[in-house]
């Protein structure tokens, strides 16, 4: 695949999924406004705080004079809670839903007019495996995920007339910082690691740079009629579900 000559926009570019899929639309020729509330270390560095208005709406006035009308624009930054859905207090699934849902929406709302103006674009949400079953100790992050499932649907019919293409990857287990961290407080860790792992049919977890593959094929002209749809990176999990 080739971007020579496409601008992309991603967020949570400082570190996992969002750093591979920046390193890997820059390495095919891309030019990246790498967004994140940390540095990122590839693209243009920008930080930014999707939660809020007013500082979108400024980033996105930044990066257009700057750089250019986005080709691509990519929804990775996202956070989350964990503890049964009645131990979350509303402040929390606020919080969550403020990020990872209304963050990809103000984004969109941020550069898909100049999109319609142009009559092509491709987005891409990372959503989660999480979206599509019950997850004890993580409804309001799972929550958030379908909904951008959900939004994606509908968007994809109100763009498509436009030219503008939207996805969504639902990744499994993937070999994050925080999802390493978060196995490394657990008091049995090598357990929980290799019962995570056993949910999971092919017998490992994914990497970034798997999914960092499958997102930019999804927002490459080789998927030119690919809208609307929910693609499982998942090790074969969501089979079984095990």
């Amino acid at each position: 695949m080739t971007f020579a000559d496409k601008i992309a926009v991603v967020t949570g570019a400082a570190s996992g999924i969002g750093e591979a899929i920046a390193q890997g639309l820059v390495a095919c020729g891309a030019r990246v406004a790498a967004l994140d509330i940390h540095p990122a270390k590839v693209g243009t560095a920008i930080i930014c705080d999707l939660g809020s208005d007013v500082e979108v709406v400024t980033v996105a006035g930044r990066i257009t004079a700057e750089i250019g009308v986005p080709d691509i624009l990519i929804h990775c930054a996202a956070t989350t809670f964990k503890g049964p859905v009645l131990d979350t207090p509303i402040a929390d699934f606020e919080r969550i839903m403020n990020l990872n849902l209304y963050g990809a929406l103000r984004l969109t709302n941020a550069f898909a007019p100049a999109m319609r103006s142009r009559g092509s674009g491709a987005i891409l949400y990372i959503s989660s495996i999480n979206a599509r079953f019950a997850t004890p100790g993580q409804g309001a992050y799972a929550a958030s995920k379908a909904a951008l499932d959900s939004i994606v649907k509908t968007l994809a019919v109100e763009l498509a007339e436009d030219g503008i293409r939207i996805n969504t990857v639902q990744p499994a287990s993937v070999a994050t910082p925080p999802m390493v961290e978060s196995f490394n407080s657990l008091p049995d860790r090598e357990q929980a690691i290799r019962a995570n792992v056993a949910r999971h049919p092919l017998g490992r977890w994914g990497t970034a740079e798997d999914v960092a593959k499958l997102s930019l094929f999804l927002v490459s002209d080789d998927a030119a009629w690919i809208t609307g749809a929910h693609y499982a990176i998942d090790g074969g999990a969501g089979v079984t579900r095990r």
